[in-house]
């Protein structure tokens, strides 16, 4: 389920300083869907206000005083999204702590900068110094988390692939672990820029039936997350050098076909572009773009490829999993002290960081049953994109587990939402929820968590009106 905290709505009220405000303001709607599972393991939190929430106590006792409405141009953002596995504990206690470890980053980093008188120039909010804030408070709650799985008699299991967004003075940094993904979407004027950032994907106008879009103005999307699986090269690389292997099954989603909705519209027409771009149509060649990006996920004919960590877990970064982290494992020296492992290790020195997993492992042959360094990372990748910019009209940010992802393409996506949100002119709440009930009626099997978030300037509003 998610969460929100009290001082969320954001106000217009802002304090006067000298700094220049931002007319840049957002609509947001989130949703959490069980879908056709038992439970629902996702989490999600939501903040239109960050500021406000720190000031209220929402996270901390102490007061905060890195991150000031002074050096703030607009309302703080905070939206995170936590898919978790194994049990709901860790999104859970994710969507719980996150702000307090944030909180408690901002009361070190004040400390920090008093007494290194460092902090002249630089406005605290700038996109590095949120980066750094994030990616430290992420790493502190996935050690608490992994200590607190032991404690007390518990027997926790659990992880949490995690997505967090800040938007602060009109940048978006956004970090993530494992497979959730957020699209930045936005229609522009000048072309040509975007064109030439292979970033940026250019949505085509497709043939009547297939595009409800009449736009004079261009549509360009970008991810804005780099997504962390098992069979990507760079996890592939560290989980093997951790003296891990990555295990692939194959199999053909006639689930996913028995679940679609054929009475739903939407279903009809991504199935309809699906069956377009595959048919080999010659009429209408399919751009570098799109083939680069279209992964078919309604297609009914697609075989799906599952890697997993050592047969386990088809994730390679994430919260919690404490089974695969080092740091919370017993190193083969402690284990087994006469062993032949043990003697091993005493002549290298430098190897003391080897460690026993306590889980049952589908070993292959030639494995060593031990491991050095985490077969599932911690360690948060991070983007930063300037939002709210000049030129730019219909600007949106989607969030969402891979309960959506694993059944919508990109492309897809992007076309609905810019469907609802500007054509049926729906709130942005209401577009979330569509969106996951569209991922269901395309037979997703999985719970679908959406965050949407809408955003505009003040003076486009009040043309609005």
């Amino acid at each position: 389920g998610g969460k929100m905290n009290e001082g969320d709505i954001p106000s217009n009220n802002e304090i006067e300083s000298s700094k220049k405000k931002s007319s840049l303001r957002w609509e947001m709607g989130a949703v959490s869907e069980c879908g056709v599972r038992n439970s629902n393991e996702d989490a999600f939190l939501v903040a239109n206000d960050l500021l406000n929430a720190f000031q209220l106590g929402s996270f901390g006792t102490l007061p905060q005083t890195f991150w000031t409405h002074q050096d703030a141009v607009h309302s703080l953002g905070l939206f995170a999204i936590f898919d978790g596995h194994c049990g709901n504990e860790a999104a859970r206690f994710a969507v719980e702590r996150l702000g307090h470890f944030i909180h408690e980053e901002l009361v070190r980093e004040r400390q920090n900068s008093v007494s290194d008188k460092k902090c002249g120039l630089d406005s605290p909010l700038n996109p590095g110094n949120i980066e750094s804030i994030l990616h430290d408070a992420i790493l502190k709650m996935d050690d608490e988390f992994c200590t607190v799985c032991q404690e007390d008699g518990r027997q926790w299991e659990s992880g949490a692939t995690a997505l967090v967004a800040m938007i602060a003075n009109e940048n978006l940094v956004i970090g993530n672990l494992g497979d959730c993904r957020g699209i930045l979407c936005r229609f522009v004027e000048d072309t040509h820029s975007y064109e030439a950032d292979e970033d940026w994907y250019r949505l085509e106008n497709l043939p009547d039936g297939l595009d409800s879009s009449t736009e004079s103005k261009q549509c360009f999307w970008r991810e804005v997350t780099n997504t962390h699986t098992p069979s990507a090269e760079k996890e592939r690389e560290r989980i093997e050098k951790a003296n891990g292997w990555i295990t692939t099954e194959t199999e053909i989603p006639i689930g996913q076909l028995r679940r679609m909705d054929l009475l739903d519209e939407d279903v009809i027409g991504i199935l309809k572009r699906c069956l377009h771009y595959t048919s080999g149509n010659t009429m209408a060649p399919i751009s570098d773009s799109e083939r680069s990006t279209k992964e078919f996920k309604a297609a009914p004919q697609r075989i799906l490829h599952i890697s997993r960590v050592c047969g386990e877990l088809a994730v390679s970064r994430a919260l919690g999993d404490r089974d695969f982290k080092a740091a919370f494992n017993t190193s083969s020296n402690d284990a087994f002290p006469d062993s032949e492992a043990a003697q091993q290790q005493e002549v290298s020195s430098e190897d003391e960081s080897w460690w026993d997993c306590p889980l049952w492992l589908p070993y292959p042959d030639d494995q060593k049953r031990r491991f050095q360094g985490d077969l599932v990372s911690n360690t948060p990748d991070f983007q930063r994109i300037k939002v709210g910019e000049n030129g730019v009209s219909d600007e949106f940010l989607l969030l969402a587990c891979d309960g959506l992802w694993d059944v919508m393409d990109t492309d897809d996506a992007v076309r609905v939402v810019r469907d609802l949100l500007f054509h049926k002119k729906w709130t942005a709440k209401k577009a979330a929820a569509r969106l996951a009930e569209l991922a269901i009626h395309l037979g997703s099997s999985d719970n679908v968590t959406v965050i949407l978030i809408r955003l505009f300037s003040r003076e486009d509003e009040l043309n609005c009106k």
